[in-house]
C-alpha cells in the first residue's frame, strides 16, 4: 500500500497487555470488512507482554501498523498518537475487546460520507452472550443525570427512553448524545478541528467529552443499528480498584470541562450525599465488598485534586 494513499477508514486500536484480544479483533476486521479501503493502527501503551506475538501476527499485512509507545499514556492520548499517522478520511476507534459481527466499518463509514450533518456514529454492541449491551446514551451526564442516579436509580431515564435508552432496538437510525468509545467512528477532519481526545482523561469519559464537542460544533451523533459488534466488556480491564479510581477522576474532569463552577459544586454536593448514603446503607445490611467500594469512593472524594 502506498504510504500517501488516502483511505476511507483508519481503524485505531489501543493495546495494553491485551495482544491476544487485539489479534482476535483484527481477524474479525479482516473477515468482515469488504468493499472498503482501510488500515489498522495498533497503538501499544508500553505493554509488558504479548507485543512480540502481536507484531509477528501482523507483519504479514501491509495495511497494519504497530505503533509502540515508551509509556502508558492512557486511552485517549494513545488514540491521538495513532491519528497522527492515520490516512483515512474517517477514524474508527475500536476497543481491543471487540469482534465485528458484520461489515460494520463500511456501514458506519458510508453513513458519515453520505450525511454532511453527521459528525460521529457507532453501531449496536452485543455482550459476550450476544445480548444487547450499552452502546450509547441518550443524555449527557449533567445535574439531572446525577440526581436521578442518586435518588431515583435512573428510573426517570427508563421511563423517558424505555428499552432504547442505551441500545437501539428500533432498527432505524437514532440521534443520541454520545457513542460508547468501544466503537466510535468520527470524521477525521472534524476530529482534527476540535482537537482530538482531551488529554485531561487517562481512561473513561473521554468519548463522552469528545461527543460533547462534536455536538457543540453543530454535528449529529448517530446510532446506526445495522452495524453490529460484539463487546467483551471488562476483558481488557480486570483491576476493579483501578477502574473505580479512574472512573471517579475522569468524571470530575468531565464535569469541570463541560459545566459551570456552580454546577460543578452542586455535583460534588450530590456526589457526597450519594457516597455517604450508600456507605450507610451497605454498612447496615453488612455487604462487605460494597462497603469497601464506597469507602474507596469517599477517600477519593476527599483526596481529589
Amino acid at each position: 500500500m502506498n504510504k500517501n494513499t488516502l483511505l476511507e477508514v483508519s481503524i485505531v486500536i489501543v493495546n495494553y497487555n491485551t495482544s491476544k484480544l487485539v489479534i482476535d479483533a483484527i481477524e474479525s476486521i479482516l473477515k468482515y470488512s469488504v468493499d472498503i479501503t482501510y488500515e489498522i493502527i495498533i497503538v501499544d501503551n508500553n505493554s509488558k507482554d504479548g507485543v512480540d506475538l502481536l507484531e509477528n501476527k501482523t507483519k504479514q499485512y501491509d495495511n497494519i501498523e504497530v505503533l509502540k509507545l515508551s509509556e502508558n499514556i492512557g486511552f485517549g492520548r494513545a488514540n491521538n498518537e495513532g491519528v497522527k499517522i492515520a490516512k483515512g478520511q474517517n477514524l474508527f476507534f475500536l476497543n481491543p475487546d471487540t469482534l465485528l459481527l458484520n461489515n460494520a466499518i463500511k456501514i458506519l463509514s458510508n453513513e458519515l460520507d453520505n450525511n454532511l450533518n453527521y459528525g460521529a456514529c457507532g453501531g449496536n454492541l452485543l455482550n459476550e452472550n450476544l445480548e444487547p449491551t450499552r452502546s450509547f446514551r441518550r443524555q449527557f451526564p449533567d445535574i439531572l443525570w446525577i440526581l436521578e442516579h442518586t435518588f431515583f436509580f435512573n428510573i426517570p431515564e427508563l421511563i423517558r427512553y424505555g428499552k432504547n435508552r442505551f441500545f437501539n432496538h428500533l432498527n432505524k437510525k437514532m440521534n443520541v448524545s454520545y457513542i460508547v468509545g468501544a466503537d466510535l467512528m468520527i470524521k477525521k477532519e472534524l476530529f482534527d478541528q476540535i482537537g482530538g481526545f482531551n488529554p485531561a482523561f487517562f481512561m473513561y469519559y473521554e468519548e463522552i467529552e469528545l461527543c460533547f464537542r462534536v455536538k457543540e460544533k453543530g454535528f449529529k451523533v448517530v446510532s446506526i443499528p445495522e452495524a453490529s459488534i460484539q463487546h467483551l466488556e471488562g476483558k481488557s480491564t480486570k483491576n476493579m480498584k483501578f477502574k473505580a479510581t479512574q472512573h471517579f477522576v475522569s468524571s470530575n474532569a468531565y464535569f469541570s470541562l463541560t459545566h459551570s463552577k456552580f454546577n460543578v459544586f452542586l455535583v460534588k454536593v450530590i456526589r457526597l450525599i450519594l457516597i455517604t448514603s450508600r456507605l450507610l446503607l451497605f454498612s447496615i445490611i453488612r455487604k462487605k465488598h460494597k462497603i469497601e467500594f464506597w469507602k474507596q469512593q469517599l477517600t477519593l472524594f476527599f483526596n481529589r485534586k
